[in-house]
């Protein structure tokens, strides 16, 4: 297939990738491909959008519990009570896997509240797309690839459990590098690395050079990446919601529903979506309503920072 623009990509749906090249192509292989188009020779066809809501994703499951989260409309559901120091109940959407697909990017990057946007480091034109962004009011985070468990591909420059402590620490300052200004990180899969206490002490200790908080995406619910923020002293916090497992719009706007519903009850709640084209839809429907439903949109730093008062 020749090359073309990606808008060009995007409305002719022609890219064509594989299980296989998921999981065995270099990484490199799989990013040009989703950035221009290029295609492999391998069987799998589908459409770009497709393609790029599943590419470098760990299948999380949907009721991974976390202290504060809420997984059935129950009343006798356990939250942790938040410091309830705004008049209002506060929520953060984050927005991961940013930068990759150039189009979904843009079109999350043209909401103009205060969103937190997270970017992964091997995006092409990654300071043009992060001043964009910036533009519109958000936040911006890393988004660090992390190791998954099983036979995942996380991505070009992912942190692993067969990197010695310095290479951690020395590659995840490369990433840092690339994706600027931000006010923290948080792992994109990682649902093995955030079980490795001395990994993770590693990664701490680099944050805590740099003076950037650490937000759990929890893709495990053995995730210790929290007690180990605690011991090294970095301000963070844990999602509660994911909002896209599904790409539908009903599914997502449901998951919204919910992140209400636990910030009302717990003063506060982070819910973390990707740059799916329901989600988008989701967001441009609920963020306008947002306002008259006694709740605030804030950045992740303003609730990160009233946890850890």
């Amino acid at each position: 297939m020749e090359n073309t623009s990606l808008e060009n990509i995007i409305s002719s749906g022609n890219i064509i990738l594989n299980e296989k090249t998921l999981n065995d192509n270099p990484s490199d292989e799989i990013t040009l491909a989703a950035e221009t188009g290029s295609s492999t020779s391998l069987p799998y066809q589908g459409d770009t959008a497709q393609i790029y809501e599943e590419l470098y994703e760990e299948t999380i499951p949907d009721d991974i519990i976390d202290e504060n989260t809420i997984l059935n409309h129950t009343d006798d559901a356990a939250v942790s009570p938040a410091p309830l120091i705004h008049k209002l109940p506060l929520i953060t959407i984050v927005i991961d896997d940013m930068g990759i697909n150039s189009q979904k990017t843009k079109e999350i990057s043209s909401l103009k509240y205060p969103l937190t946007t997270s970017f992964l480091s091997y995006a092409s034109n990654l300071n043009s797309k992060i001043e964009y962004s910036l533009a519109s009011g958000h936040e911006i985070m890393l988004h660090a690839p992390m190791e998954a468990l099983g036979n995942v591909n996380c991505g070009p420059d992912a942190l692993t459990t067969a990197m010695s402590l310095q290479e951690i620490k020395d590659n995840l300052k490369i990433m840092l590098d690339k994706v600027k200004p931000i006010k923290g990180i948080n792992n994109h899969m990682g649902s093995k690395l955030t079980q490795d206490s001395e990994r993770m002490t590693a990664v701490m200790e680099v944050l805590k050079e740099r003076g950037l908080y650490f937000l759990d995406s929890k893709t495990s619910a053995q995730s210790i990446a929290g007690d180990i923020a605690d011991e090294i002293g970095i301000p963070h916090a844990s999602r509660n919601v994911f909002l896209d497992n599904n790409n539908d719009k009903e599914y997502i706007l449901g998951q919204l529903k919910l992140t209400e519903e636990i910030a009302l009850r717990n003063g506060y709640a982070i819910a973390i979506g990707h740059p799916k084209s329901k989600t988008i839809e989701a967001l441009q429907e609920w963020l306008p309503a947002l306002a008259d439903k006694d709740l605030e949109l804030v950045h992740l730093s303003e609730i990160i920072n009233i946890l850890n008062l």
